[in-house]
């Protein structure tokens, strides 16, 4: 009897989770594909407006003013979610608003930052939400917050299994907490195929083919992902020491946005050919289509999204971060007789494991992106930037349980 009492607590807990998981992903693929038609909307009409980015200060004194109206002036984005997923602390409704204004206005003065970050902001305040309406424990509403990363994130990339791995890596190097992959990924399906019933689908990547194996392609894809883990460490530094920085010399957040902004308005007058503005999906595009890339396209995209997110601006790192990698696989491939848009892949992958220490999720990301038939590459390529990159991450309240050298897998 005990035996059944057992089996049957945990057959109701799988139907409570179905529907929390279900209904998760319904919401987040509603707010996902209204933030994507938004996001869309704005990116179209910044590319369609010359000298946009000319009123990227006032977008921030904007941005600034209008957290600083709902009393929201200690920010701290997604480390703020990472956070409330270790703790099981409550995650404020009011950042779902505030993160899709900031971004969209970001995106409408050509900021460099992508849209991303600011899904799993939008995703764990949803969760978050959720379980304070339905009165769920700490467990609970950490399990929510997770189905509302995984959704949201889903719903705006279209990677459901990558969703749902990253939100359990990312925020544990060496852990991944399996046990709520089954909602992640139940709510990160629910949620893609909400966005596509309404319409708000993300236009996919192209998809280089993959070379065949051999131990030229496998020692380029090596040397390339050496290269990524370097680059990786150079970005986590480049964009903390922006972030330090900018807050030590000008601690209004007002004065502070204005300046970064102004910033990188004038630098995208002189460098504004380059597509360094914006989160830079159009660039990855372009690369992974055999596009020439401009030498030092992955450096100055490093500049731009430090300066941007540095001094205050909202969205997230990882398009810039795909793009950055993509710039840098496309320039070293044919260094090592690699197809220039297959390196421009293999780097997405690399740089995205390297700066948020999820080699699991990476591989699988650049298997939904663009096939399974150069796994091997993507994992080879994931593995080594993930060891190279040591314990830099762009996350600040990322936790290392297992340091990447020490070679320890329990406590």
């Amino acid at each position: 009897m005990p035996n059944l009492k057992k089996s049957l607590e945990s057959f109701l807990a799988l139907l409570k989770w179905t529907f929390f998981a279900l209904f998760t992903g319904l919401l987040g693929g509603g707010i996902g594909a209204l933030f994507l038609w938004l996001f869309t909307l704005v990116t179209g009409f910044y590319q369609r407006t010359p000298y946009l980015f000319l009123i990227l200060p006032l977008s921030g004194l904007l941005i600034v003013g209008s957290y600083q109206l709902f009393r929201r002036k200690d920010d701290r984005g997604t480390n703020e979610i990472i956070a409330s997923v270790q703790s099981g602390a409550p995650v404020s409704p009011l950042m779902m608003p505030l993160i899709m204004l900031g971004t969209l206005l970001t995106q409408l003065g050509g900021g460099s930052a992508g849209k991303e970050g600011a899904a799993l902001q939008i995703g764990g305040s949803l969760g978050s939400t959720l379980a304070r309406l339905f009165r769920l424990p700490g467990e609970g509403r950490t399990l929510l917050s997770l189905c509302g990363m995984s959704a949201v994130f889903s719903s705006v990339f279209g990677t459901p299994i990558a969703a749902s791995l990253f939100v359990l890596e990312f925020t544990s190097v060496g852990v991944i907490h399996t046990s709520a992959f089954p909602a992640c990924l139940l709510s990160a399906v629910t949620a893609l195929l909400t966005a596509r019933f309404l319409g708000a689908a993300e236009e996919p990547f192209p998809v280089p083919d993959s070379p065949a194996l051999s131990l030229s392609s496998l020692g380029g894809v090596l040397a390339l992902a050496l290269a990524a883990g370097v680059v990786s460490i150079l970005f986590c530094l480049l964009l903390h020491g922006a972030e330090h920085l900018c807050g030590k010399l000008f601690p209004n957040r007002y004065l502070r946005i204005a300046l970064g902004g102004l910033t990188v308005a004038v630098l995208s007058l002189f460098l504004g050919k380059y597509g360094l503005n914006g989160s830079g999906a159009g660039m990855i595009t372009s690369l992974l289509s055999g596009a020439k890339v401009f030498p030092l396209f992955f450096l100055l995209k490093m500049l731009f999204t430090a300066l941007t997110v540095g001094s205050g601006y909202k969205g997230g790192e990882i398009v810039p971060t795909l793009a950055v990698g993509a710039g840098l696989g496309a320039l070293i491939a044919p260094l090592f007789s690699l197809d220039p848009a297959f390196g421009a892949a293999v780097g997405m992958v690399a740089l995205f494991a390297g700066v948020t220490n999820s080699a699991v999720s990476s591989i699988v990301l650049g298997a939904e992106l663009f096939g399974f038939g150069g796994i091997l590459y993507f994992a080879l390529a994931a593995a080594v930037s993930y060891a190279v990159s040591g314990n830099y991450s762009l996350y600040k309240t990322q936790r290392i349980f297992f340091p990447k050298a020490s070679g320890r897998i329990t406590d």
